[in-house]
Parts: C-alpha cells; structure tokens; sequence
C-alpha cells in the first residue's frame, strides 16, 4: 500500500526535511571544496578529509561531518513516508542510517594524526582513532548499496520512476568510486585522500539530487 498525506501526518513535514537536508548537503559539498584553501598545508591528493576537521578550521569540517549524517537521517525519514513500502526500501533505508550513524560517529571521534599511521593494524591507533577509522570504513561500505537497494525501491513506485534511470548510473558510479577508493588506499596511500573524496562528492551529489526528487514528490 502507499502511503498518503492522511495517513503520514501531512506532506508539509517531509517537505521541510527535504530542504533541511538539502541545505545539510549543500553545507557539505561546500565545506568539503572550501576547507582546500583554508588548509593549504594539507597536501590534497593524501590527506583525508577527517585530517581537515583536526587544526585551524576543525570545526567547520567537524560540522560538515556531523551535518552530512544528520541530513542523511533526514532524508531516510522522508523516504520512509515517500517512497512505496517494500524490501528493497526497509534494506536500503537500513544502510543508510547505519551510513549515517557512521558520520555522526567520525564527528564526534576524531582521526589520530599524524596520517597516514606507520600500518593500519588496530595497535596503531588509540581508541578514539580506531572507532574513527571502523565508522568511516562502515559508513562507505554501506553508502554505495544502500543507494542501490534505495534505487530498486523508486523504480516500484510511478511517482520515482522518471527519477530512477539517473539515480541508478550515479549509484552505480558511487559503487565503483567506493571499490577504486578501497583499492587506491591498498596500493598508493598517497593517494588515498583524493580517491575518498572523489567517492564522498559523488556520494553527496547523489543524496543532493535525491533529496531534491523527494521535495518535488507528492
């Protein structure tokens, strides 16, 4: 059954969590290319983009962070009430919350500098930098799958199925940026904090332009 107005408690709610959200996710896109030139001594290509929440400017990187999960959990509400029931939706509503936990989490623990560490190995890191790490890993494994289980949910629901073609190709393309991200950063760490904001921006644009749909979506 779809969910109407009547029976979700009106339309204007999820209206207003849409634009919230995407005013949550335009804050990050654009702290996310702003902090590059408030930070000129990171290097951009190995530096990830916790690094920039940790010196001069913290805080606003700490922000976005902490912003970019809260509006991912807004934009799972609105789902919810928008989108037909169905498995796809509940599994894919699931790992984008557990996506979104896991940026509230790296907000709130910070990363252990300096970076990279000598190995990756848990005794490498302090306790607060190793929660940091296991939610940021979590959070960018689920994103690129949610996405895709969300996008099998619009194209079961007339009102998201003009959107569901574009939704799919980015999902798609955030998937293989993820795999790229988690194969650079084996290989080449200096290279590992521009393939993980290749993934991020993309992830953003596609929560962007989906949380866009979802205030145009009766």
């Amino acid at each position: 059954m779809r969910r109407d107005a009547s029976s979700t408690g009106g339309s204007k709610p999820i209206a207003l969590a849409a634009i919230v959200a995407i005013i949550g996710i335009s804050y990050v896109l654009v702290a996310v290319v702003a902090v590059h030139f408030l930070r000129p001594d990171l290097d951009p290509l190995a530096s990830p983009i916790s690094q920039y929440a940790i010196g001069p400017y913290g805080a606003f990187m700490t922000s976005a962070l902490l912003i970019w999960g809260l509006a991912s959990l807004l934009l799972a509400v609105g789902l919810h009430r928008r989108v037909r029931p169905s498995g796809w939706l509940g599994a894919g509503l699931l790992l984008l919350v557990v996506f979104a936990v896991g940026l509230v989490s790296t907000s709130i623990f910070p990363m252990d500098v300096p970076f990279p560490p000598e190995n990756f190995s848990p005794k490498s890191f302090t306790a607060v930098g190793f929660i940091h790490v296991l939610s940021a890993t979590i959070a960018s494994v689920c994103f690129p799958f949610a996405a895709l289980l969300l996008v099998k949910s619009f194209q079961k629901d007339e009102r998201w199925q003009m959107f569901h073609r574009p939704a799919y190709v980015l999902a798609l393309v955030n998937l293989a940026a993820c795999v790229s991200f988690f194969i650079i950063s084996g290989v080449s760490i200096e290279l590992f904090g521009i393939a993980q904001k290749i993934f991020a921006v993309l992830a953003l644009i596609w929560l962007l332009l989906t949380a866009i749909q979802l205030r145009s979506t009766p």
